[in-house]
């Protein structure tokens, strides 16, 4: 079995402590946000959305996690 980590919110988004906690614990992947990302609103109406689930907070929201500043 290998282990890894979503940067969605349920871990604080872009985290690093978590990153770093996940990889002490033996993780393997790193996965960028998925249903918390900025483009899941486009597609599913709000994050924490993919096929009728909700973030861990069960809030939606309209903005999702930016993994690039304004600059690109």
């Amino acid at each position: 079995m290998i282990g890894g980590i979503v940067l969605n919110r349920a871990v604080g988004g872009i985290n690093p402590a978590a990153v770093e906690s996940a990889l002490q614990l033996g993780a393997k992947h790193v996965w960028m946000p998925t249903v918390d990302a900025a483009t899941t609103p486009a597609r599913f109406g709000s994050t924490g959305v993919y096929d009728k689930q909700a973030s861990h907070d069960g809030q939606r929201r309209r903005h999702g996690i930016e993994v690039f500043d304004s600059d690109g």
